[in-house]
C-alpha cells in the first residue's frame, strides 16, 4: 500500500512540473522585462539599468531611479517642486543617415498635481542643457496624459545636415521645469522607418552614359551632351533659341501597377535669358512627341528655378488604368520649346514606394 501511494504521489509530482514547463508566458504584464527591439537607442527598456543613458538631475528636488511596476524595469523621473528639472539622453546623430525617416516611441506614466505637464522628447546638446530643437509638435508635452497610467507617444522625423545639429547629437528625454510629481518611462525606441524604393529609371545617374535612354533632338539648334564634374556624370539639353525642343525617355508603362503609388525625382540646373522655362516631366508617346498626360503639377514647369545652380524637383503620383495612357507608355522629360539656353539633368529616379 505504501509503494502504491509512493507511486501515486511521484506521478502526481510529474504532472504538475509537465504543466509548469508548459505554462505560456507570452503575456508581457506578467513576466520581468521581456526584450524589447528599441531599433537605435542602447537598453530603452531599461533591463539593463541605466547602463547606455546619460542621466542628469540638475537641481536638489530632482531624483531619478530605476523602480519596477509591476515586473518590469522602468525609469522614473521625480520632481518635489515644479522648478525642478531633470533629463535622459544618448547620443544619436552619429548614426542617423541625412534622408531617412525614423519613428520615435516612448511608454509613460505621469502622476502630477499640474495640469500642463512639460514631458519633452528633442535634441540637445552634449550635456543635455541646451535643447532647441523639436523633433515633432506631438512630442512636446502638449500631448501628455496625467492619470497615473501607462500611454505611449510616437512621431516620425526626417534626419538632415541639420537636424540633429552637429551642436545638439543628443536624443533627449527631459522632464522639464514647471512640473512636480513623477514621470515614469519605458520602452524608448527610435527605428529606421524610411519607405524601401523600388527604382524603375535604368542609368538615371548618367554614369553608363545615354545607356537606357532614348534621346531626342527634334530641331536642328537642339543637342544633347553627357558631361563630367569632378567625376560626377549628367546630361546637358541645349537650345540655340527659344523654337528649339529635345526630350529624353524610357518606356514604363509595362513596370507601372495600377493602384500603386510611386515617386519621381530628378536634379536639374537650368542657365536661360528666357523667364518661363519649359522643362517639363511627363508621360509621351513612343516618339516622346506627344505628350499630354500630366504627372503632378509640381512636375510641370513652374517648378524650375533658373540660376544656373543644382536643385531638386519631387512629385508622386497614383498609377491608374489611364494614368499612363497605352498611348503615351514613356516616361520623358522635355526641354520644351519657347525656351533657348541650357539644361542639365541628374539623380532621375522613377519608384514604387511601399512601406
Amino acid at each position: 500500500m505504501k509503494l502504491k501511494r509512493g507511486i501515486m504521489y511521484a506521478t502526481i509530482l510529474l504532472m504538475c512540473l509537465f504543466i509548469g514547463a508548459c505554462k505560456d508566458d507570452s503575456d508581457d504584464s506578467n513576466n520581468p522585462d521581456v526584450d524589447i527591439d528599441t531599433g537605435l537607442i542602447v537598453n530603452g527598456d531599461f533591463f539593463s539599468g541605466t547602463n547606455g543613458w546619460q542621466v542628469v538631475n540638475y537641481t536638489s528636488g530632482a531624483t531619478s531611479a530605476i523602480v519596477t511596476d509591476g515586473r518590469d524595469s522602468c525609469l522614473k523621473l521625480s520632481h518635489a517642486g515644479s522648478s525642478d528639472w531633470n533629463a535622459v539622453g544618448q547620443e544619436i546623430r552619429s548614426i542617423l543617415t541625412p534622408g531617412r525617416t525614423y519613428r520615435v516611441s516612448l511608454k509613460y506614466k505621469v502622476n502630477s498635481p499640474d495640469d500642463e505637464i512639460a514631458l519633452r522628447l528633442r535634441f540637445a546638446d552634449t550635456g543635455l542643457i541646451w535643447h532647441s530643437s523639436p523633433i515633432a509638435d506631438s512630442l512636446e508635452g502638449g500631448f501628455i496624459i496625467n492619470d497615473n497610467a501607462w500611454h505611449e507617444l510616437n512621431d516620425t522625423f526626417v534626419c538632415t545636415n541639420l537636424l540633429p545639429s552637429s551642436s545638439e547629437p543628443m536624443f533627449a528625454i527631459m522632464f522639464d521645469y514647471q512640473t512636480s510629481g513623477n514621470a515614469y518611462i519605458d520602452d524608448v525606441a527610435i527605428k529606421e522607418t524610411t519607405p524601401q524604393i523600388t527604382e524603375l529609371i535604368n542609368n538615371g545617374t548618367f554614369s553608363a552614359g545615354t545607356n537606357g535612354w532614348q534621346i531626342e533632338n527634334f530641331t536642328s539648334g537642339a543637342s544633347s551632351t553627357i558631361l563630367s564634374d569632378g567625376g560626377n556624370s549628367y546630361l546637358m539639353l541645349q537650345h540655340a533659341g527659344n523654337g528649339d525642343w529635345n526630350a529624353i525617355g524610357q518606356s514604363v508603362r509595362s513596370l507601372l501597377v495600377v493602384g500603386n503609388t510611386y515617386r519621381i525625382s530628378m536634379k536639374y540646373k537650368v542657365n536661360s535669358p528666357d523667364e518661363d522655362i519649359s522643362l517639363r516631366i511627363r508621360f509621351a508617346d513612343s516618339g516622346l512627341i506627344w505628350h499630354s498626360s500630366v504627372i503632378s503639377q509640381n512636375l510641370d514647369g513652374s517648378f524650375v528655378i533658373n540660376d544656373n545652380a543644382w536643385h531638386e524637383v519631387v512629385g508622386t503620383f497614383a498609377c491608374t488604368e489611364s494614368l499612363p495612357q497605352a498611348s503615351e507608355p514613356m516616361f520623358t522629360v522635355m526641354f520644351d520649346y519657347q525656351t533657348s539656353g541650357t539644361v542639365c539633368l541628374d539623380d532621375i529616379s522613377l519608384a514604387k514606394i511601399s512601406k
